[in-house]
């Protein structure tokens, strides 16, 4: 049970290079493809109508980009169980360090803002109750919850 209960809450404890082998072949395999698609996602950006006029096939690049992310995010999650609202927060971090929506720059930067913030998270939660470990996830989500509550009303006020 305490094993179910660190994986559902997402926990880094224990977990070494033996780890990362296992992810590794998944994870590059990902950001390759990530990498070869991002023209065409920024292009999704200036609508369906204006990337099917630039030749993007929208539906097709929708799809694999989708496959894409969950591959990626599926990969990580077993091994650490879901770390919730890392990947809502690199972003919009990113996004902002950059002052630009340059869909290039900033996923570059979202992996190393990610990293950043789950590196913090998971020492934070290792020495809030130290020497009892609190599972990262529950530290990325007494962040992520009023970042994301932060981000939709600053989105909706600037409408």
């Amino acid at each position: 049970v305490v094993v179910l209960f660190r994986y559902l809450l997402g926990s880094l404890a224990a977990r070494g290079w033996d780890h990362v082998e296992v992810v590794l072949p998944w994870v590059v395999g990902g950001v390759v493809v990530a990498v070869l698609l991002r023209r065409r996602v920024a292009a999704l950006a200036l609508g369906d109508v204006a990337a099917t006029g630039l030749g993007v096939p929208v539906v097709r690049t929708r799809l694999t980009a989708l496959a894409v992310a969950a591959a990626l995010a599926a990969a990580v999650a077993s091994v650490c169980g879901p770390v919730a609202y890392v990947a809502l927060l690199a972003p919009h971090v990113a996004r902002r360090l950059l002052g630009s929506t340059s869909t290039a720059r900033v996923v570059g930067l979202a992996g190393l803002v990610g990293a950043v913030l789950l590196v913090a998270a998971d020492l934070g939660s290792r020495l809030v109750l130290y020497p009892v470990e609190v599972p990262v996830g529950v530290a990325t989500t007494l962040v992520g919850v009023p970042a994301l509550v932060w981000t939709l009303t600053r989105t909706r006020d600037a409408r």
